[in-house]
């Protein structure tokens, strides 16, 4: 009798992510799109703006407190991100420890699209929520310029757990 012999292959874009998500908010205005794996959390956030795009983490559903990241793309197509947080219900400030890596940023005629990555566990306590598994308040918002200014009404709050299905 011949041997039987066979092989498996595992594409490896199954085995880097554990989990993938998407949230539409408000109508299409801003769309999140997320993949976490074992150590990282990769973010697509695309906005009806042409200007800054933000998210968050936040333990009350509001800036205050909240870990944020901020980012954009320049009429130049270059693109910028900053890893923030909000002691209070206040504008941003910048992190002391950048832990935020853009990907891509790129803007059309009418949305912004951004895609960063950071660790789900930063080890910034100071100033970066980590990322569970259970449902946490994230945070959204765009402004209509790249300066980070006021956001007005383009803004709100879900509740969804961005690790587990």
């Amino acid at each position: 009798m011949g041997k039987i012999s066979f092989s498996l292959i595992i594409s490896a874009a199954l085995l880097s992510f554990a989990y993938a998500g998407v949230q539409v908010i408000r109508d299409g205005e801003y769309v999140l799109e997320w993949e976490v794996d074992s150590e990282n959390i990769t973010v697509t956030a695309i906005a009806r703006t042409l200007g800054y795009v933000g998210f968050g983490i936040s333990p009350f559903g509001s800036m205050m407190d909240a870990d944020l990241v901020l980012s954009g793309a320049y009429t130049n197509g270059s693109g910028y991100v900053q890893d923030s947080w909000a002691f209070a219900n206040s504008g941003p400030e910048r992190d002391t420890v950048q832990n935020v890596q853009l990907i891509s940023a790129v803007e059309n005629t009418t949305h912004t699209t951004v895609t960063f990555t950071r660790k789900l566990d930063t080890g910034d306590v100071a100033e970066d929520k980590s990322v569970l598994n259970e449902t946490q308040f994230i945070i959204w918002s765009y402004g209509p310029t790249d300066n980070f200014q006021y956001h007005g009404p383009n803004r709100g709050t879900v509740s969804i757990n961005l690790v587990a299905e």
